[in-house]
């Protein structure tokens, strides 16, 4: 990458308001409908976000110590569906997930 690829912010801008990414991960299922629940428990306090903003604000609140993100990253891999979902276990200890919607998700706002 040479210096002219480079992009300078002003650091006193606020960085939700600066040019973004289009970035596509891949988590599981269970993971990404506790993101949808997370959304729907800040709507239901009146507070709206997509997902993105949501995101953002995780990695933003996220440790910056190397030790620290080791165990976060680790706790994550060995998770339960269980411990990852917000929703209570049936009786037989399954958790539903919703199918994946391919495309763009509608606004929520």
């Amino acid at each position: 990458m040479s210096s002219t690829d480079v992009t300078w912010l002003d650091a006193s801008d606020v960085a939700y308001a600066t040019h973004g990414r289009n970035r596509t991960y891949l988590i599981p299922d269970v993971v990404s409908d506790r993101l949808d629940e997370l959304l729907q428990i800040m709507g239901a306090g009146g507070f709206r976000a997509e997902r993105a903003d949501l995101v953002g604000a995780l990695i933003f609140g996220a440790p910056s110590e190397a030790d620290d993100l080791q165990r976060l990253v680790q706790s994550y891999r060995t998770a339960t569906v269980q411990q990852v979902s917000l929703q209570d276990p049936t009786k037989s200890g399954r958790v539903k997930v919703q199918p994946a919607v391919q495309g763009p998700r509608k606004r929520r706002r």
